[in-house]
């Protein structure tokens, strides 16, 4: 297994939206790469997902990566939707743009 798909599977988040509005969601896939000389990512995020919303609405997303240790945190934000409350604070996070 290569570092990228360590660190992929150790915990990512893909967070899209905007300081004021913004959801996150777990991830356990994507591709990393280099397409005409960019850094690329890519992943796939199914329509009924609430970050797919965000997705359509913002020109840009992030990926972060975690360690282990957080692994009850991105449990809780990819089983749980941002629909439903505000799932970042619920587990001590907050967006730093």
């Amino acid at each position: 297994m290569n570092q990228i798909s360590e660190m992929i599977n150790d915990g990512c988040l893909l967070t899209s939206g905007t300081i004021d509005n913004f959801n996150t969601m777990t991830i356990g896939w994507g591709m990393m790469g280099t397409i005409y000389r960019k850094d690329t990512f890519i992943c796939f995020v199914r329509h009924s997902r609430y970050t797919y919303e965000f997705m359509g609405k913002n020109d840009f997303f992030t990926i972060s990566f975690y360690y282990p240790r957080y692994r009850y945190q991105l449990s809780y934000l990819g089983t749980n939707s941002g629909r439903d409350g505000n799932k970042v604070e619920h587990v001590g996070f907050a967006p730093d743009f």
